[in-house]
């Protein structure tokens, strides 16, 4: 068996990969002799349903497109079989094996460029840490507590654009009972707890444990 496993740039995804490695194995068959049948083997099945597109605008299955009429102009047969991961095969195990210890080489052996859509989800990775990583960090955060991260939550999709409002004053706290006074035309003293003589617009008052303990 010969195998040639080679290193792509750390930001390709998975689909990105099974692509340049189904490009790789092509671009072996232009080299050898005329008047052959392949078989390809693979375990992605969306890179199969990839190929099956006349018109891609991914550049990688733009270059699949070009070996395969490269190959069948010199009256080569390609014929790309799905295997389901797992499944078993000696073969399958070893080329996965080889794949696996690609990943430790010390250098990129594969200077392909990276699609677009790999760049735009490895930079939104990039934002979206640093998002969380900010929100995380602020000092003081009364809403921390309440949503860990700053991310929409499910329950925030609603029709009812009343609904929305009224749950997220209820989650922060925004209401007229702990900040009557920042809502009254004239000025007032903060409220505070009768149980406690906590101030009522901390996040977590509303589990006061004089109140719970009564």
């Amino acid at each position: 068996i010969y195998i040639k496993a080679q290193r792509i740039r750390n930001i390709a995804s998975v689909y990105t990969a099974e692509l340049m490695g189904i490009l790789a194995c092509l671009s072996t068959l232009t080299q050898l002799p005329l008047l052959s049948k392949f078989l390809i083997f693979t375990d992605s099945l969306s890179s199969l349903h990839s190929l099956a597109d006349l018109f891609p605008t991914n550049p990688i299955v733009q270059q699949i497109h070009l070996n395969i009429h490269t190959l069948t102009s010199i009256n080569s047969h390609i014929t790309f079989v799905w295997i389901p991961g797992h499944v078993g095969l000696p073969e399958h195990d070893v080329v996965n094996h080889a794949a696996k210890q690609a990943t430790l080489l010390p250098q990129i052996s594969d200077l392909s460029p990276i699609s677009a859509v790999d760049l735009e989800n490895y930079y939104r990775s990039l934002i979206t840490s640093a998002w969380r990583n900010s929100w995380e960090k602020q000092s003081p955060n009364k809403l921390l507590r309440l949503k860990k991260s700053p991310f929409l939550l499910k329950s925030y999709f609603r029709k009812s654009k009343r609904e929305e409002v009224v749950l997220t004053r209820l989650r922060i706290r925004h209401t007229r009972m702990p900040h009557s006074d920042l809502l009254s035309p004239h000025p007032q003293s903060p409220p505070s707890c009768p149980h406690c003589s906590s101030p009522y617009p901390t996040v977590d008052h509303f589990s006061c444990t004089s109140l719970l303990s009564i």
